[in-house]
């Protein structure tokens, strides 16, 4: 299928999952990255490619994706989606470092995200767990 049609992102996902599962990463990364550069917002891609940095211990990486799939925005979640979404919120919660005594600040951070058909851009106000 991906060869007949190599920007169809669902088709690329699940490859790169088959990847994945059989312990090719950088052939998963090649596919994960195809997707991203036809669609930033592709929330399954950023759990996928968070999971594998994770696999690989490139933690600030992971919590990068895990943090634009947790924050993409969009209209509605397809169920997936939504199951995706709640991944990466779970680690990115996990992989968040907690300061001295297992208290947190918070800080409020800009989450820019393009949308590259139309050129056009949102921004997002989002807060995010810090260590002390």
């Amino acid at each position: 299928m991906v060869e007949k049609q190599p920007k169809y992102q669902f088709a690329l996902n699940n490859r790169a999952d088959a990847y994945m599962g059989k312990g090719n990463l950088d052939a998963a990364l090649k596919d994960l990255n195809a997707i991203l550069n036809l669609n930033p917002n592709n929330v399954r891609a950023h759990v996928a490619r968070g999971e594998l940095f994770e696999r690989r211990r490139n933690l600030d990486q992971a919590r990068g994706d895990y943090r634009s799939a947790a924050y993409a925005l969009s209209k509605f979640d397809e169920y997936d989606v939504a199951v995706a979404r709640a991944k990466a919120q779970e680690r990115l919660a996990a992989l968040t470092q907690q300061g001295p005594g297992g208290t947190t600040k918070t800080r409020r951070i800009a989450l820019i995200i393009g949308n590259a058909p139309t050129r056009t851009f949102k921004r997002s106000i989002i807060r995010r767990a810090t260590p002390s």
